[in-house]
């Protein structure tokens, strides 16, 4: 089994923010996850970002729980199972 990957940061300078450009670049980077058989992937995201928060649920991601930082701040931890190529073909069968 592939250990979990890791989005570490997807970052949109603010006058391009509401376009749909971290939704294009998280979704494109879980389809570069899925062709490489990873399984799970998780993020950690402050829990005052609202919008980064509502982007990845929409998307599907879950909150798995919530802890402090190493900067003393709350955030969450988030994981997304990811559909393999395979998996999506023992889904269809």
């Amino acid at each position: 089994m592939i250990p979990p990957a890791s989005l570490t940061l997807v970052a949109v300078a603010p006058e391009h923010r509401r376009r749909g450009i971290g939704d294009r670049l998280t979704r494109a980077f879980l389809r570069e996850m899925a062709s490489r058989g990873t399984d799970r992937v998780k993020l950690a995201v402050s829990v005052s970002n609202e919008a980064a928060l509502s982007l990845y649920v929409k998307q599907g991601w879950r909150v798995a729980g919530c802890y402090r930082s190493s900067e003393d701040r709350l955030a969450y931890r988030l994981i997304y199972e990811v559909a393999s190529p395979a998996t999506r073909e023992d889904r269809a069968a």
